[in-house]
C-alpha cells in the first residue's frame, strides 16, 4: 500500500495516539492513523456543566449500539475536554477540527494547545436536529507541537449556550507540507497493472439485425407490439411513462411497424428526435417508418404510453463463448445460475478474478438473469454481457457493502458494481442489462438502502459500450476521481416515480466521453459534479473517507449525440461545484421533455465553472416544473452550505427552442465576487423561426443579476418570437395591443392564438410579420 508523507494525527474522543518515534520535519513525517479499536487516552477537565445538551464522542462502542454516546463525568456532562498527544514530531502544525452539531442552539467553542489559546473561536452554528448531519471542518490555527507530551484543550465558553457538539476527528498537518493523493486502504488498492501479456480474444462483427431473447424477469408490453423487417421484437413493459424495445441494427434498411394495442386509430403522434423528420405512414392503429441506420427514438402517441426504441449499432466485437482467455460464467468451473433463482455473485466474481490473472481475459455472461450482490472489477478485464443477459440486484441488504450515507434521503448506499482502486483497462460491453430493480426495493419492499449501479472509482482507461442501465433508485453511474473513460451506445432507462435517479453523474473526473446515449428518469440524466472530502457522498456511513485521494476537478468532458427525458434538467453542470469544472461540452443533444432544457446550477461550493459549451441542442418540450423552473435556460450561482463561486466563459450556440416553458430564463451571479460572466449566445431560435433572436428579451432571459459581458450573435433584424398559446381566449386584437397589457394576439382560423407578450415594438410600428408554424 502506498503511504502519504504527511503527519496526520486523527483523534476522536475515544481515539488518541499511542507513542511513536519523533523525527524531524525535514526527514518527512511518517503517516499515523489510529483506528477505533486502538487504545485511547483522554481526561475530562474541570469546566461548566452542560445543562442543555451533551458533548458526544465517536467510538467503537456506545449505549444501545448507537454510534454516538454521552461523555459522563461526576454524574454530569462537562463542557471541557483535554487530549494528551505523546511524542509528536517537533514543528509548526495547522490544527483542523471536524465536527457535527445536533441541536438548534449555537455554541462558542474555544481551543488551547500547549497552554496557547487560539485566536479563533468556533461558532458551531445551528444543527439540524439529527446527529448524523454532514461533517463540518474548521481551521483553528497554527501551533508549535513539541517532542513529548502535547496537550489540547477544547471547551465551550461559560457564557455560551450549550448544544450537542460532536467531534469527529482532530487533524494536525506540518507547516509547508505538500500533500500527495491519499491512497486507498491496503486490500482495496490495485497496484499499477502490467501491460497485458495475453491479448484480448478478438470478436466478430454482426451484419444482420439482431433481436435478443426476452429475459424471464421482464413482462411484455400491453400497449405496443413492434416488428422490424417482419420479425417480432420483444417490447418490455416498464412504468407508467414508457415501455421500451431494444435490438441491434444490421447493414440493411430496417422497416419498422409499431402497433398501438389500446387504440383503434392514431390521431396525434410524434417521433423524437423531431429534427430527423422521419417519414411515417399511419394506418389505423399502426405507425410504419424506415431507418437506414441505428437510432434512439421516442414515439409519443396520444392516448398511450411513450415508447422508447433503442436501436443500437451492429456489434463489432462479439467474443467466442469459450476458448483461451474466455471465462464463461455458466461453465461448470463457475456455475452461475442464469435463471435468476439463486445468487451468482461468487461465480461471476471468480470469473472476473481469473480474467484479471489472465491479464486481458473476457468474462462471458450468456443470456439469462443473474441475481447478484456487490461485484469488484479489476485491471485488464473485459466483461461481455450478451443480448438478453441481465445482472439483477438481489433484494437482500446483507449481500451489499454500504459505501456511503446520503443525507438528503437518510439512506445508506452501496456501490453495486465498482472498480478496484487503481484499476486500469476495463471494458463492459455487449447488449445486456444492468438492472438495479430499484422500484421493488424502494416502493414495494420499502428497504432503507439504495444502489449506485456502476461506480468506476480511482481508475483509468475504462469503457462501457452498448449496455442498458435500468431501474436505479440512486444515481445510476458515477465515475469518481478517474480519467480516460468512454461510454458509447448506452441507455440509462430510469423511472419517473422515484427520485435521486440520475443517469450518469461525472464526479471529479477528467477526459470523459459520453456518446450516443439516451437517458430517462425523474432526475437529471446527464450532469457533472465536484465535491469536498467532507461531503456525504465521499464518506463511509461511519464518517471515514470512502473516496481515495484528494478532491479533483472536472475537466474535458464531452456529452455528444445524447437524448434526454426528465422532470429536471436535460443537460446540466452541477449541483456540486466544490472544485473547479472546466471544459464541459454538450453537443448534438435532444431534450424530449424537461423542466430546464440546459443549465449551470452552481450550488454547493466555491469552485470556478468555466469554458462550458452547449451546442446544437434541440429542446422539443418543456412541460415540467421543478424548483419553480420551467424554462429553456437556467444559469445561476447559489450559496449552498459550502459557499459560492463564479461562472465564466459559456458558449450557447445553435439552439432550437421549440418550447421555452412558462418561466423566464436566468443568467444570475451571486455577488460581485461570484459573477456570471462572458456568455456568448449564438444562433438561438424559437418556435421554428428561421431568424435567430437578437436581444435578451427575445431570448426570454428576463432574470439577470450580477452578470457581465453577455454577447448575442445573430441578425439584429430578426423577427419577434411568438409564445404559442393554444387555448381560445375571449379577446381581440385591440384588447391585446393595450400598452399596459404589453402584447399582441393573432387569432388563427382554428381559434388558436399566438401571443406576443411583453414586447416593445418601437415607435411608429403599425404592422408586424408573422410566420405560421405547426403548434405541435
Amino acid at each position: 500500500m502506498k503511504i502519504k508523507r504527511a503527519l496526520a494525527v486523527l483523534l476522536s474522543l475515544l481515539i488518541l495516539l499511542t507513542a511513536f518515534p519523533a523525527i524531524s520535519l525535514a526527514d518527512g513525517a511518517a503517516p499515523i492513523k489510529i483506528e477505533a479499536e486502538d487504545p485511547a487516552y483522554y481526561t475530562l477537565g474541570e469546566g461548566t456543566t452542560l445543562n442543555d445538551g451533551n458533548i458526544y464522542y465517536q467510538g467503537p462502542t456506545a449505549p444501545s449500539g448507537g454510534k454516538y454516546a454521552d461523555i459522563s463525568g461526576s454524574g454530569s456532562n462537562k463542557a471541557r475536554v483535554t487530549y494528551t498527544i505523546p511524542n509528536v514530531t517537533v514543528g509548526t502544525y495547522e490544527f483542523v477540527i471536524a465536527y457535527r452539531v445536533h441541536d438548534s442552539s449555537r455554541s462558542n467553542v474555544q481551543f488551547e494547545v500547549n497552554g496557547v489559546k487560539a485566536d479563533s473561536v468556533l461558532d458551531t452554528g445551528p444543527g439540524t436536529g439529527r446527529p448524523l448531519n454532514n461533517i463540518i471542518t474548521f481551521t483553528v490555527g497554527s501551533f508549535e507541537l513539541v517532542e513529548g507530551t502535547n496537550t489540547v484543550v477544547i471547551s465551550v465558553a461559560e457564557d455560551s449556550p450549550k448544544n450537542r457538539f460532536m467531534i469527529d476527528y482532530l487533524l494536525f498537518t506540518p507547516e509547508g507540507y505538500e500533500e500527495e493523493p491519499e491512497e486507498p486502504d491496503e486490500g482495496d488498492y490495485e497496484e499499477d497493472p502490467d501491460l497485458p501479456n495475453n491479448p484480448t480474444p478478438k470478436g466478430e462483427t454482426t451484419d444482420e439485425i439482431n433481436i435478443y431473447p426476452k429475459p424471464s424477469c421482464y413482462n411484455d408490453s400491453s400497449f405496443y407490439s413492434v416488428t422490424v423487417n417482419g420479425m417480432n421484437v420483444p417490447v418490455y413493459s416498464y412504468n407508467g411513462e414508457f415501455d421500451y424495445v431494444s435490438f441491434s441494427a444490421g447493414k440493411d434498411r430496417m422497416d419498422i411497424e409499431v402497433t398501438v394495442k389500446n387504440l383503434s386509430t392514431i390521431s396525434k403522434y410524434s417521433i423524437t428526435p423531431q429534427k430527423l423528420e422521419i417519414p411515417t405512414e399511419v394506418n389505423g392503429n399502426k405507425i410504419s417508418f424506415s431507418l437506414e441506420k441505428d437510432q434512439y427514438l421516442i414515439l409519443a402517441v396520444d392516448g398511450a404510453r411513450k415508447l422508447v426504441l433503442a436501436i443500437d449499432p451492429p456489434e463489432t466485437d462479439v467474443p467466442a463463448k469459450s476458448g483461451e482467455g474466455i471465462f464463461n460464467v455458466t461453465d461448470a468451473k463457475y456455475g452461475a445460475d442464469n435463471t435468476g433463482k439463486n445468487l451468482s455473485t461468487a461465480a461471476i466474481q471468480k470469473a472476473i478474478d481469473d480474467a484479471h490473472e489472465f491479464c486481458g481475459g473476457v468474462v462471458y455472461i450468456p443470456a439469462g438473469v443473474y441475481l447478484i450482490g456487490n461485484l469488484t472489477l479489476k485491471s485488464n478485464v473485459n466483461v461481455y454481457l450478451e443480448g438478453g443477459a441481465v445482472l439483477r440486484a438481489v433484494q437482500d441488504q446483507s449481500q451489499y457493502t454500504m459505501n456511503w450515507h446520503k443525507n438528503s434521503i437518510n439512506e445508506d448506499i452501496s456501490w453495486w458494481i465498482r472498480t478496484k482502486f487503481g484499476a486500469k483497462n476495463i471494458k463492459i460491453y455487449g447488449r445486456g442489462t444492468i438492472d438495479g430493480d430499484g422500484y421493488q426495493r424502494d416502493k414495494v419492499l420499502k428497504h432503507k438502502y439504495s444502489l449506485n449501479l456502476l461506480v468506476p472509482i480511482a481508475c483509468e482507461k475504462f469503457t462501457v459500450d452498448g449496455i442498458t442501465f435500468r431501474d436505479s433508485d440512486s444515481w445510476a453511474v458515477i465515475p469518481v476521481r478517474s480519467n480516460d473513460l468512454t461510454f458509447t451506445n448506452v441507455k440509462f432507462l430510469n423511472r419517473f416515480d422515484m427520485g435521486e435517479n440520475d443517469g450518469i453523474d461525472v464526479c471529479e473526473s477528467q477526459n470523459v466521453v459520453v456518446r450516443n446515449a439516451i437517458g430517462t428518469g425523474l432526475d437529471d440524466p446527464f450532469t457533472t459534479k465536484t465535491w469536498a472530502a467532507h461531503t456525504d457522498i465521499a464518506l463511509k456511513p461511519d464518517g471515514s473517507p470512502a473516496w481515495p485521494r484528494e478532491p479533483e476537478k472536472v475537466e474535458n468532458v464531452l456529452f455528444e449525440d445524447c437524448i434526454s427525458w426528465t422532470y429536471c434538467y436535460g443537460f446540466k453542470v452541477g449541483q456540486g461545484c466544490l472544485q473547479d469544472q472546466n471544459n464541459v461540452v454538450f453537443r448534438n443533444g435532444v431534450v424530449f421533455d424537461c423542466s430546464v432544457g440546459i443549465g449551470i446550477h452552481h450550488k454547493y461550493g466555491t469552485g470556478t465553472v468555466s469554458n462550458i459549451v452547449f451546442e446544437n441542442i434541440d429542446i422539443e418540450r418543456n412541460t415540467c416544473t421543478n424548483d419553480g423552473h420551467r424554462t429553456w435556460l437556467h444559469a445561476e450561482v447559489l450559496s449552498g452550505s459550502n459557499g459560492h463561486g463564479p461562472i465564466t466563459g459559456v458558449t450557447i450556440k445553435n439552439i432550437n427552442v421549440r418550447d421555452r416553458g412558462t418561466t423566464p430564463a436566468k443568467i444570475i451571479g451571486f455577488d460581485q465576487t461570484s459573477m456570471a460572466t462572458d456568455f456568448t449566445l449564438e444562433n438561438i431560435r424559437f418556435f421554428g423561426n428561421t431568424v435567430p433572436a437578437s436581444t435578451l428579451e427575445q431570448l426570454n432571459i428576463l432574470l439577470r443579476e450580477n452578470y457581465d459581458d453577455i454577447k448575442i450573435v445573430g441578425d439584429p433584424t430578426s423577427k419577434i418570437q411568438a409564445a404559442y398559446f393554444n387555448t381560445v381566449v375571449n379577446a381581440n386584437l385591440s384588447a391585446n395591443t393595450d400598452p399596459e397589457g404589453g402584447g399582441v394576439g393573432i387569432k388563427g382560423r382554428d381559434g388558436g392564438y399566438a401571443l406576443y407578450n411583453n414586447v416593445d415594438f418601437g415607435n411608429g410600428v403599425d404592422k408586424i410579420d408573422v410566420r405560421l408554424s405547426s403548434l405541435g
